[in-house]
């Protein structure tokens, strides 16, 4: 079995996103949904299993909310709480370190980097639980290059999706190679 991380959303219940219904309907086309568990990484709530999402108290806060007035963006997330998020992430992988093979990452800006920030506190101890990016550094500047800003655009954007769905049938494709060299 793999783990997907991908980023909350605004809306709540967060298993309601469009990107994790969209997913969702990707793996169910592609018949893998046996093959891929999905987690949110939360920046207030640390890391929640999208199966258990929709009972969630999203009321218990870990970090400080942004001001009630606040309007652009999530700019307001500090270091702090990056540090916080990939502690969480950590502590995730820790306790689930025998039940997912591979573990992959869909995310960007502030999530991306508390996953980088996990994966470099993994790398000593437990590298056998880092977090693979779905994006390569060269498909990043690619897309950079045609002028699409993944950081800045979001994840539903199709070319990015693209990308994604690539990875995946790669990384379900892998599985199987490995299975068939015993």
């Amino acid at each position: 079995m793999k783990k997907l991380f991908i980023p909350e959303s605004r809306k709540r219940p967060i298993a309601e996103s469009l990107l994790y219904k969209q997913i969702v309907r990707f793996l169910q086309y592609e018949k893998l949904e046996d093959k891929f568990d999905i987690a949110f990484i939360s920046i207030t709530d640390g890391v929640l299993e999208a199966k258990e999402s929709d009972g969630f108290d999203y009321g218990v806060s870990k970090v400080a909310l942004p001001p009630k007035k606040f309007q652009s963006g999530r700019s307001w997330i500090t270091k702090e709480v990056k540090q916080e998020m990939a502690k969480e992430i950590v502590e995730y992988l820790k306790k689930t370190r025998h039940i997912y093979g591979r573990r992959m990452a869909y995310v960007r800006g502030s999530y991306l980097e508390a996953v980088r920030m996990a994966n470099e506190e993994l790398r000593m101890r437990n590298p056998e639980l880092m977090i693979k990016e779905i994006f390569t550094e060269d498909e990043l500047a690619e897309l950079k290059k045609r002028g699409i800003m993944w950081m800045k655009v979001g994840l539903r954007m199709p070319e990015a999706f693209e990308i994604f769905k690539k990875r995946m049938v790669e990384f379900s494709q892998e599985e199987n190679k490995q299975l068939t060299l015993f």
